[in-house]
């Protein structure tokens, strides 16, 4: 009996053994939340810091939300585990973080919950970091978050915390400098674009109260980027200067330096001294291309989609791709609503000092059209314009790659050039320009496409109206030889490219 006593004993001690063990194999993990709790939404972004890259390979934490009163901590509410909570992002050496989103908590204001993630390793659980949030009404159109500096948070900091709230109301009350957060050797603040799927849309307000937010950069690769990658709430009051966008993807992409994809109302924002810089390496029907110089696409049926009041000054957008592309100095493209009445009103909108550069090689290895769009302000548009005007330079320049290997490539190649509008597209919900110019020069450098339009304010029109509007425009519209430009394998031009003038000379400019 003696002898039992003493195994059990020994039994009992490896497992006090097994347990402190365990429980130090999570003691070197540290943990930061940040917590905001808004209305009846809790957004909890978990950062790790793990030397041995346990977290997220091997060990898979859980955020917990509990009913917190009296200091007590009540009822579990949900769970969500964060490997499902989107893609994990690296922001730093052995540092990782990710997103939850704890929404729909009814009649929660003045509430406090428990915020509490938890982490299981060889079977047992352990827990890397609590928190207690307290629930507010900030950030309703009758109490609005004000963006500005304070003791704990500077004004920058404090504008970066939107994408943790994509329904909230935000007011700037002075101007921001993001060249205050670039990191020690770094030339100018890399910025994160918020809202980057339709999913995450932003539908909440910011107006700038005419204030500027400049010097940063933003590198991103996904589907919508932007300041804003998809837009669904308001922007305006707001100037973007010296900002810098760059996007290098295989696939669908929308791009601008304020919004990828705007379903929402943009009024009275500026950006001025900024870059846009796009290059695509998809060549497939399924993969556009759609970069402008404020919003990428402009689409929906609300009767409160808007692009107006707007401006770009001394812009430059440089793109390359090869295969579709539509592009547009302000606005990529508009598409038509799926409601008669209703859609998008874009009016009243300024561009000066315009540098459009567009590079197209023609990569295909499939029958699929080859469509370029370009314009001065926008690359096609289903949807009148009005009472807008642009003034620039315009260049484009098209290639048959010697690596396309449709034999039959040029009769899939079609480009649309104007220095207002690429393409304006009739349908059943009206389009039209009125009141609308380009002063400028215009030059297009191309290989014998299968078709070429090339226009001084549109490139081709297809059964819309064009009233009160002029171009002043510097016309060059070059056609190269064939044999200067297509590969051996492919075969000769069309009889319509043949009759096609080798190069047109350079035309004054004209009213």
């Amino acid at each position: 009996m003696k002898f039992k006593k003493t195994i059990l004993a020994f039994v009992a001690t490896l497992g006090l053994i097994g347990l402190v063990s365990c429980s130090k194999n999570l003691d070197n993990v540290t943990t930061k939340l940040n917590t905001t709790a808004r209305r009846d939404r809790i957004t909890v972004v978990a950062e790790f810091h793990d030397e041995e890259s346990r977290i997220f390979s091997s060990v898979t934490p859980t955020v917990y939300l509990y009913e917190f009163e009296n200091n007590k901590q009540g009822d579990e509410i949900e769970s969500k585990t964060l490997v499902n909570a989107g893609d994990s992002q690296n922001i730093g050496k052995d540092t990782t973080a990710k997103e939850v989103v704890f929404d729909n908590l009814e009649d929660s204001i003045g509430k406090q919950y428990n915020v509490v993630v938890k982490a299981s390793i060889d079977g047992y659980a352990h827990t890397l970091k609590t928190a207690t949030v307290s629930m507010t009404d900030e950030g309703t159109k009758a109490n609005p978050i004000l963006i500005k500096s304070t003791d704990e948070m500077s004004a920058e900091e404090k504008f970066l915390s939107i994408q943790y709230d994509r329904d909230g109301y935000y007011v700037l009350e002075e101007d921001l400098d993001f060249s205050e957060l670039k990191a020690e050797g770094d030339e100018v603040y890399k910025l994160n674009p918020m809202f980057t799927t339709e999913s995450n849309s932003f539908k909440g307000s910011i107006d700038g109260k005419n204030h500027t937010i400049k010097n940063f950069k933003i590198e991103s690769n996904n589907q919508y980027n932007g300041l804003i990658g998809y837009l669904e709430g308001k922007v305006s009051n707001l100037a973007i200067e010296n900002a810098e966008i760059t996007t290098a993807r295989t696939s669908e992409t929308n791009t601008g330096l304020l919004a990828g994809y705007n379903a929402g109302a943009i009024s009275n924002v500026e950006v001025k001294n900024s870059k846009v810089k796009v290059e695509s390496t998809a060549y497939s029907l399924t993969y556009p291309l759609v970069v402008g110089g404020l919003v990428g696409t402009v689409a929906g049926d609300d009767s409160d989609i808007a692009v107006v009041n707007s401006k770009a000054t001394n812009l430059e957008l440089t793109v390359k791709a090869v295969h579709r592309a539509t592009v547009g100095g302000l606005i990529g493209q508009v598409l038509a609503p799926t409601t008669i009445r209703m859609g998008q009103n874009i009016s009243g909108n300024n561009i000066t000092g315009l540098k459009l550069t567009v590079n197209q090689e023609n990569k295909t290895s499939t029958k699929d059209d080859i469509l370029v769009y370009v314009g001065g302000f926008v690359g096609s548009t289903a949807r009148t314009i009005t009472d807008s005007n642009v003034a620039g330079d315009i260049v484009v320049t098209t290639a048959l790659s010697s690596s396309a290997t449709y034999k039959e490539g040029l009769k899939v190649y079609n480009v649309f050039v104007g220095g207002f509008a690429g393409l304006t597209v009739d349908n059943s919900r009206g389009a039209g320009l009125k009141n609308v110019s380009f002063t400028g020069k215009l030059e297009a450098d191309l290989t014998p496409v299968y078709t070429a339009y090339v226009g001084g304010l549109v490139g081709a029109m297809n059964g819309i109206s064009v009233t009160e509007s002029r171009a002043k425009v510097e016309l060059v519209v070059k056609f190269h030889k064939a044999e200067e430009v297509k590969p051996e394998e492919n075969t000769k031009p069309t009889d319509g490219e043949a009759t096609k003038p080798e190069e047109k000379p350079e035309e004054k400019p004209e009213e």
